[in-house]
């Protein structure tokens, strides 16, 4: 009873300081009015501008599986026993123990480089191909990295440390 009142008292305010809502007549009309204006006010004040990464791709990543299509399409991700691991940073920098500029390659043109998580991108600093840009993605506890290739060509990533 009391939050029917409290409910009433509110719509009376509302009225008098707000001149759209001189339409809501009824209790139930009321309650469905500010429960919209709740939900609105919820989502407006949940959203963040704050940059930082999500923290469930920052951590040590430990390469697993590889993907190199010989150009017919039916390449798939293979077991692999190369010892290469990514490292994502919360303050949006990806190091790598081998170059993100030669898929393949001995290359260590560069082990730096910065992501952005809204994107789902890596931006390494490869001379050859200024503004070259990785797309990554979670697929479960995995992480996948694509590569500039011809074919498709991949890495398959499984996380083995947290970053505190």
């Amino acid at each position: 009873m009391f939050f029917r009142e409290l409910l009433v008292v509110m719509g009376r305010l509302w009225n008098g300081i707000c001149p759209f809502t001189h339409g809501i007549q009824t209790f139930s009309h009321m309650k469905a009015y500010l429960l919209s204006l709740l939900v609105l006010l919820a989502i407006a004040t949940g959203c963040s501008d704050d940059p930082k990464p999500d923290a469930q791709v920052v951590g040590v990543w430990q390469l697993t599986e590889i993907l190199a299509d010989p150009g017919d399409g039916s390449g798939t991700f293979q077991p692999t026993s190369i010892d290469k691991t990514v490292t994502f940073f919360d303050d949006a920098t990806v190091a790598t123990t081998q170059s993100f500029c030669a898929y393949g390659a001995d290359d260590f043109a560069s082990g730096v480089a910065r992501y952005s998580e809204a994107e789902g991108t890596i931006e390494p600093d490869c001379p050859a191909v200024p503004g070259l840009l990785l797309p990554y993605f979670m697929a479960g506890d995995e992480l996948v990295i694509s590569y500039l290739c011809i074919e498709p060509c991949a890495e398959k990533y499984r996380k083995v440390r947290f970053l505190d």
